[in-house]
């Protein structure tokens, strides 16, 4: 799980090599959650970039899901702040590479 960590392009890129890696080596299970919605497509773009689209050509992409409103401290309000969530999830398994 990487959860929250698409900040900035080289990071992004650096967690799809990351991911990449152990779906790979390990086959294990990549979840990758993004709630800016600023650098997923660096981090498809390296991740297809290192492993392809995948069986049947189709790549990978960010599904986004409504997580509903969440109360957090808000950094423009100086305050904590309610407000509508939505997250982008990517779920690859090692099926991907067949």
């Amino acid at each position: 799980v990487a959860a929250d960590l698409l900040y900035t392009e080289e990071i992004s890129r650096g967690v799809a090599r990351a991911c990449v890696q152990l779906l790979v080596q390990q086959g294990a299970e990549i979840v990758v959650t993004d709630s800016q919605h600023r650098w997923a497509d660096a981090f498809v773009d390296e991740f297809e970039r290192l492993c392809g689209k995948g069986k049947g050509g189709e790549g990978v992409a960010f599904e986004k899901r409504r997580i509903g409103r969440v109360t957090g401290y808000s950094y423009p309000d100086k305050g904590d702040a309610t407000y509508a969530v939505t997250v982008g999830v990517l779920q690859v398994g090692p099926d991907h590479l067949a």
